[in-house]
């Protein structure tokens, strides 16, 4: 795990002695649990752990300046031996265990994100180390600077010694945030404190007095804690980390900078003393022994279970556990050691010759084996009529989509766990000769079709030929932008950067154009540096093919051309011009040609200029869930800063692409449906990313703008990470953190656009809602923000407990003077809130049901209502409210069974109550049911259930049972 070239021996046989010590946490901690009778030999080995590690490190970094680049290559270096390590355990798991490691979890063992064991507990147990210590060490250049001024230094130290104490004794949730995978950020407050005290303190000394006073100040502490708590359990200290666990890793880092008193005399004792060299030797290779000392570790659970059953003492099976341990530990170390040298000094070679072609590679391979091996495929958006015409592209060359083609398309969609939409021509036409085209243009699925028969040839999943097409396009922009773009080699370099960590990377496993137009516009940019404008031209044409408002780029380029050529005109250069924009025609003649209109789209009404308002356009650009500015705030604000700058210094090119970009949005906002599916960032917005990268690449100044470049970077890549990386987990039907953040403290900020605000609010995508008011955002049982009419406002009154009686009838009045306004309401907290609810008492739990006239022959996948009689037959009230998300609703639903009594549908719709029931009570209902899509014999059991509490039949309630046919 050493970092510098020149290494130091005192260093290396402090951590040498700190990895034996580890060796023996994991032998009486995992194993040891079972035989060692005493909790404090288990915690006095903690004494030395993880701490002295990180200290050490920073101690270690201390000896020289390092740049961002120094650090990916360090990190990559002590990856490399992690990655040999992961394929050792898989190929130890098919020969041993015949376990064949799932996909998923080789994925986030290779990417940190989770260290499922699969039986080998100490291997990947202790492995949640190494994501602190990558996190923790990528910002090492920043430290450096840091601990240069000794106030900035004194300073951070306090503010993290306060940060751990606030963390410790409060339930904060901030402290829960997560930098990356088990990396939150009590984590990193308190592991980043011994990182920085070992760069501060690598060239301090302290004497024998400082040092004494130190350590009995630390013990004073020590035993005050212990007389208030009145224990000593380290181990619920480290995880998470605490105060306590702060004070007593104290005593071996600051035993560690005493020891620096006599580095000199360790310098040549350890060439003659072999002990020390067997330190300096762990010390070195200190990275290996923390990696193979779980097959160790692992190895000793069988010689503990042996010796256990020998009745053999517990101290003589520790001393053996921690033998073998240690044997097996540094077998291992000795084989793999000259391994690891050998791939991290080939690694060395490439990355000396370009340290940043090297990443690209590393980044272009991490992203293709992805989308290879990995990342399973789904749908999205509108994926299915995508799915469809490449079917038919594939079965007859021709984009109508015939019957035979969707059973052939549903057919894969079922292998891989997709169910389609019951009407699978939902989005396609008839056309005037009776075919079948979607109102989505046909090119993209054209481009995919090359990689599906690919992967057909080789029978591989032909559904990730969408997310292979999209990982290919994405990595040849991004090396077409680093070989070809005419910036200085610094500015070349963060326009990569910029341009492969954003939300993009969400879109990569979607069945959708949005990445293939991504690139297409990067590759246009770059044409656009070069001063090569057909080119330009052609490939922003190509774009808008799938994309219709890019014909506006297509445009900016066409202007810059004739400027450019208006005094050297010739015949040639126009003819090429025209041909570089016929793409952009295509699609309109196609559908003038089977439609007799221009655009589809908005001949269906899915689009169309009287949908375009100033919210959408704000929208666009700065709403909280589905706009530019959550997810790239510094380099939206930067384009801002950067635009105006500009265009007050009238410079054409800055007015122009202004324009250009407005127009742009423009057209985007005509949709109809404005909240469609998306992940996190709209997926319109999407691709203007490149064209704002661009402009500002283009003209910021990177020394005078570094930081902010830096923190830009920085941020795109935690959010990207939070989104979910490869696998999006950011729905267009839920309010995303941004928005819940303002809503729940400030809602007058956040107004978006109606539709959003009901979808997300209802997590009901592509529904009309004026038949939903009053639409209301709740917080912890208080109403922050409603969107209503005068009905929906007076219906509130009876759905929530009204607590500010006078804010409320002013409300009133207001929305009486034009009842059918719908308007947005904020809150403050405390003036409408959730009526109080409970689970029920389990003597609450008993009802009487009497259905009326249920059908016994149903059609599949059927919806249907019967009528129903319920009595309450408890002595409790059951009441018709409830709390968000339905928590405590009380209502009726059911099971489908099958002839045997096997649940082959557990939970049912639901129907709740309309009004309370007091007991002996009968409400009649009518009940809401879906019928199985598969034919057969069924029951269907009918019983009451108290959301989040319990299933009526669980209180000791009999169910009702019906055989129904399916059919």
């Amino acid at each position: 795990m050493e970092l510098i070239n020149k290494r130091n021996s005192l260093i290396d046989i402090i951590r040498g002695f700190a990895i034996i010590n580890i060796i023996l946490i994991h032998t009486v901690w995992w194993s040891g649990q079972m035989y060692i009778p005493y909790d404090l030999i288990r915690d006095i080995a903690l004494l030395i752990d993880i701490p002295l590690f990180i200290f050490l490190s920073g101690w270690s970094v201390s000896y020289k300046e390092y740049k961002f680049s120094d650090i990916v290559k360090r990190i990559i270096s002590n990856y490399i031996p992690y990655v040999i390590m992961i394929f050792f355990l898989i190929a130890l798991l098919f020969l041993f265990d015949k376990v064949s490691v799932p996909r998923v979890t080789i994925y986030n063992w290779l990417t940190l994100k989770s260290f499922d064991s699969l039986g080998w507990h100490v291997v990947m147990g202790s492995m949640w180390f190494l994501p602190v210590y990558f996190v923790i060490y990528s910002i090492t250049p920043i430290f450096q600077k840091l601990i240069k001024n000794n106030s900035l230094f004194i300073f951070t130290i306090i503010i993290l010694i306060l940060m751990n104490a606030i963390f410790t004794f409060t339930s904060i949730n901030i402290q829960n945030l997560n930098i990356y995978t088990n990396v939150t950020l009590r984590y990193f407050t308190f592991y980043i404190l011994f990182f920085i005290l070992g760069m501060y303190f690598s060239d301090k000394y302290i004497a024998l007095k400082e040092f004494l006073i130190i350590i009995l100040g630390l013990l004073f502490i020590f035993l005050l804690y212990l007389g208030y708590y009145g224990s000593f359990d380290v181990q619920s200290n480290k995880f998470p980390p605490s105060v306590f666990y702060l004070i007593i890793s104290l005593f071996s880092i600051f035993i560690s900078i005493y020891i620096k008193n006599f580095e000199l005399p360790c310098e040549n004792l350890y060439k003659k003393n072999v002990f020390l060299k067997f330190l300096n030797y762990s010390g070195r290779n200190s990275l290996t022994i923390y990696l193979y000392q779980g097959f160790g570790g692992s190895v000793i659970y069988l010689l503990a279970s042996k010796l256990i059953q020998l009745k053999v003492s517990w101290y003589i099976i520790m001393v053996l556990c921690f033998i073998v341990n240690i044997l097996v530990t540094y077998l291992l170390t000795i084989i793999f050691t000259p391994i690891n040298k050998n791939v991290n000094r080939f690694i060395e070679l490439i990355y000396s010759k370009n340290s940043f072609k090297f990443i690209l590679i590393i980044f272009s391979v991490f992203i293709l084996v992805n989308m290879i091996i990995i990342v399973s495929p789904e749908r999205y958006g509108d994926g299915f009529e995508y799915i469809y015409m490449l079917q038919a592209l594939e079965n007859h060359l021709t984009p109508d989509v015939l019957p035979q083609d969707i059973m052939d398309a549903q057919i894969i969609l079922n292998q891989n766990n997709i169910v389609p939409y019951s009407d699978a021509y939902s989005g396609f036409f008839e056309s005037l000769s009776g075919k079948m085209y979607s109102y989505h243009f046909f090119g993209y699925p054209l481009v995919v079709l090359p990689v599906k028969l690919v992967l057909k040839l080789f029978d591989i999943n032909t559904l990730k030929s969408f997310q292979i097409t999209n990982a290919i396009f994405y990595i040849i922009s991004l090396w077409i932008t680093y070989l070809y773009t005419e910036f200085d080699e610094k500015k070349k370099k963060i326009l990569v950067l910029m341009l492969a960590v954003n939300p993009i990377i969400w879109y990569l496993r979607w069945t959708h154009p949005e990445v293939v137009t991504y690139s297409l516009i990067i590759i246009s940019l770059v044409m656009f540096s070069r001063k090569k404008l057909k080119l330009s031209m052609l490939f922003s044409a190509i774009a808008s093919m799938q994309n219709p408002p890019l014909v506006i780029l297509m445009a900016i380029y066409l202007i810059f051309f004739i400027k450019q050529y208006k005094k050297d005109y010739k015949i040639k250069d126009a003819i090429l011009m025209i041909i570089s924009c016929i793409p952009a025609g295509i699609p309109s003649i196609f559908y003038y040609c089977n439609y007799a209109t221009p655009n589809l789209i908005m001949k269906v009404g899915s689009a169309g200029i009287k949908y375009v308002s100033i919210q959408k356009i704000y929208d666009l650009l700065f709403d909280l869930n589905m706009g530019i500015f959550p997810y790239l705030p510094i380099l939206l604000i930067l384009f801002i800063y950067l635009l105006t700058r500009k265009l007050f210094k009238k410079d054409i090119l800055s007015y122009i692409f202004a324009g250009g970009l407005l127009l742009m949005i423009i057209l985007s906002a005509q949709t109809s449906n404005w909240n469609h599916g998306c992940s996190g960032l709209n997926r319109y917005a999407v691709w203007m990313i490149p064209i704002i990268i661009y402009y500002v690449i283009l003209y910021i100044d990177i020394e005078k703008f570094k930081s902010a470049v830096a923190i830009s970077l920085i941020l795109s890549w935690f959010i990207v990470y939070h989104g979910g990386g490869f696998i999006p987990k950011l729905s267009h039907v839920e309010m995303l953190a941004p928005a819940k953040t303002i809503l729940n403290n400030m809602p007058f900020i956040y107004s978006p656009d109606y539709e959003i605000f009901a979808e997300r609010v209802l997590s009901i995508g592509d529904t009309t809602y004026a038949d939903k008011f009053p639409i209301v955002y709740i917080n912890n049982g208080n109403v922050m923000k409603a969107l209503t009419d005068y009905k929906g406002l007076q219906k509130m009154s009876k759905l929530f407990e009204v607590i500010d009686k006078k804010y409320y009838n002013k409300l009133l009045l207001k929305f009486s003077k034009n009842p059918d306004k719908v308007m947005y309401i904020n809150f403050k907290k405390n003036q409408m809130s959730q009526f109080t609810m409970s689970p029920l008492p389990d003597e609450g739990f008993r009802y009487d049901l009497n259905i009326e006239n249920i059908p016994t022959i149903i059609g599949p996948n059927s919806n249907i209502q019967i009528s129903a009689n319920l009595k309450n037959i408890s002595n409790y009230l059951w009441d018709n409210k409830f709390l968000e998300n339905n928590k405590y609703a009380i209502g009726l639903s059911y099971h489908w069974l099958d002839s045997y009594g096997q649940v082959v549908i557990h939970d049912g719709l639901r129907t709740y109550l309309e009004s309370p029931i007091k007991p002996g009570d009968i409400q009649n209902i009518n009940i809401n049911i879906l019928t199985p899509s598969n034919p057969g014999r069924y029951i269907l059991e009918f019983d009451m259930i108290q959301e989040n509490v319990a299933w009526f039949e669980d209180k000791g309630s009999n169910t009702i049972e019906i055989a129904v046919e399916i059919k």
